[in-house]
């Protein structure tokens, strides 16, 4: 886990490039290093910032050089042994015992594609051959590791964050009117494929590699993709053979992710995906990795009785750490976790998982696994209860939606978890309820609403792959990579393996939400290997705060004071409508029978928090 820039010019930009590379220590605090590569006319820089996770000697140090070639790169193989021992029986030759070098070396000897396809794992890189006068980019399959990208003129640049490359373009930049309405509107980050909240600054897409030809006189760049999901079919097989291969899948991805020179922890929350996970790592490790918990006093948010239960179940000790601030320390830290977010944030819960990787660095635990991705690929959100209802209705089958409808009903694992306020958005407009809008003329023709909802042409599984791909994961991932490399720690999510991805959702849907049981084949699989209580747990928590709370009282008096500043930046830069904003914070305070979530009024107040601290580098909006 690391940070790496890059920026191609005619020009030499050293002092440019120490200046971002000083941005993104926190993402490489072991090892840092800068260099230049002239390929005429063109000079190539280098900059990488290392956290040492596998062979943790200043041979693995990057950028790892040979000959005409070059790779800087962010991330982890986990099946680096497998790849190496192949080579090896190549006839290829190693000089350390990194991950790095296996990148290297299997670009060397497969090529870019065919080497990607074989890596089981994370990373964004670049790989430059001046042999062929090439620089190749490339990002992991569903883009858990970051990486941007700025192209003017003469000049390309790529970091693993987008405050680097403002640092490194010397130039304003406009804002993205899209991507400000999607979030303000409809709560949506990372739902945009390539796009930022910077109309010139873009994303390498999940899935893809740039290939950069640096030839001729003009850069020329294309996009290739390199991965396709492959569904898997499961044909004829019984339950217990379906749990089984679960398991098996699950068990062998975790497995993977354990290797590692540094501790290695578990985020524990609970909840049936992170329990699984440490269950099979406590089995699989020996008991040699620790479970980390965040716990807290507001009981809406607090898990602390399924982390006792799961941390007894294994008979193993599991560091709890309660994160006492109030409100107002919250909202001051909110500045301070922008910065390393690199865009406004989803809410309150990223101060405290900030926080919490804060106290994980503290305690030596540099790799957590977590268990990201487990609701979208097996329908862990209640959403998806409504959209199964929804697609058994498009197929006719009145008669197996009653029985389903029934069963979740009688589970009671569907009426406790109904937020209207919170699904509303997956309504049709017309159900919604009053339009509190706020966002001003300039934003509303510049922005076109995503649907949410369940889209009558599309099958079940492809709904699922929107959220993977769109809708959910990519915003998830975000700010747990930021979080988490804001304390230079390394987060793995052993759902996120692609094999782990591609059999899940390849499952009949009826193996997803069965019996009133949302993630049914997980919780059969695991069953045997968790407390009852966990296995078949009814309610779901999440990683929360107390945020309406605060919205609505603790810091009403502070929020309102920067809603009604009519020189916020939100109002400055024409993109908040005030008279619309405070009428709707008034509604939101004192009505308890509107519709407006909370999110409603965190998003214009952390747009509002991100816009002041990149001021500098905004380029006045044409109106």
């Amino acid at each position: 886990m690391c940070g790496i820039i890059g920026y191609i010019s005619r020009d030499k930009k050293l002092s440019l490039l120490e200046k971002a590379s000083n941005i993104q220590l926190h993402r490489g605090p072991n090892a840092q290093s800068i260099k230049i590569y002239e390929n005429d006319p063109w000079n190539i820089h280098f900059s990488h910032q290392r956290l040492s996770i596998i062979d943790l000697t200043d041979n693995a140090n990057q950028p790892f050089e040979e000959d005409d070639y070059s790779l800087i790169y962010n991330g982890e193989i986990y099946n680096y042994i497998e790849i190496r021992d192949d080579l090896v029986k190549e006839g290829v030759n190693f000089k350390t015992h990194s991950d790095t070098e296996v990148v290297f070396r299997s670009i060397q000897f497969y090529g870019l594609k065919k080497a990607v396809n074989l890596f089981n794992g994370m990373w964004s890189f670049a790989f430059l051959n001046l042999k062929t006068e090439q620089l190749m980019l490339s990002r992991d399959r569903f883009g858990i590791k970051p990486l941007y990208y700025y192209i003017k003129e003469n000049t390309f640049i790529f970091a693993s964050e987008i405050k680097s490359i403002l640092a490194l373009s010397e130039s304003k930049h406009s804002l993205n009117l899209q991507v400000i309405g999607l979030y303000i509107e409809q709560q949506l980050l990372e739902s945009e494929s390539k796009q930022t909240f910077w109309e010139d600054i873009y994303k390498i897409e999940p899935g893809y590699n740039c290939i950069i030809n640096l030839k001729g006189k003009t850069l020329v760049t294309n996009f290739d993709r390199y991965y396709k999901m492959n569904l898997k079919t499961h044909t004829n097989c019984t339950e217990e053979v379906l749990a089984k291969n679960v398991e098996d899948e699950l068990r062998k991805s975790i497995r993977l992710r354990l290797r590692s020179d540094v501790p290695v922890g578990v985020l524990l929350s609970g909840g049936v995906d992170s329990s699984s996970i440490a269950s099979i790592t406590h089995q699989e490790s020996r008991n040699k990795t620790k479970l980390i918990s965040y716990v807290s006093d507001h009981k809406d948010a607090d898990e602390t009785f399924f982390i006792d239960t799961m941390a007894n179940y294994l008979n193993q000790s599991v560091l709890k750490i309660k994160i006492d601030i109030d409100p107002i320390q919250s909202l001051n830290l909110l500045k301070t976790v922008t910065y390393y977010n690199d865009q406004p944030l989803h809410s309150f819960s990223s101060v405290a998982h900030y926080l919490l990787m804060e106290k994980a660095k503290e305690n030596n635990l540099t790799v957590i696994l977590s268990g990201q991705g487990a609701d979208e690929i097996l329908c862990g959100y209640r959403k998806y209860i409504a959209f199964y209802l929804k697609y058994l209705l498009y197929c006719r089958k009145p008669f197996k939606a009653l029985c389903y409808l029934f069963n979740f009903l009688f589970n009671g694992t569907l009426i406790p978890q109904i937020s209207i306020k919170d699904g509303k958005r997956y309504l049709p407009r017309f159900l919604q309820g009053k339009n509190y809008s706020i966002l001003t003329l300039n934003v509303k023709k510049h922005f076109k609403p995503v649907f949410l909802g369940f889209n009558k042409k599309e099958k079940f599984v492809e709904r699922q792959i929107r959220d993977l791909f769109s809708l959910s994961v990519p915003s998830l991932l975000h700010y747990e990579d930021r979080m988490s490399m804001a304390q230079s720690r390394e987060v793995r999510v052993p759902f996120l393996d692609h094999e782990v991805v591609e059999s899940f959702l390849s499952l009949n849907n009826d193996y997803k939400l069965k019996k009133g049981w949302t993630k049914y084949i997980l919780r059969k699989a695991m069953a045997p290997y968790l407390p009852t209580s966990i296995a078949w747990r009814r309610d779901k928590k999440g990683f929360t705060s107390p945020q309406e709370q605060w919205l609505k009282n603790e810091l009403r008096e502070v929020i309102h004071a920067i809603f009604k500043e009519k020189n916020s930046a939100i109002y400055r830069l024409n993109l908040i409508n005030r008279d619309n904003l405070l009428k709707k914070y008034s509604t939101y305070c004192s009505n308890s029978k509107h519709l407006i979530s909370d999110k409603e009024i965190f998003a214009p107040l952390a747009l509002n928090i991100w816009l002041e601290g990149v001021i500098e580098h905004i380029k006045p909006q044409n109106t």
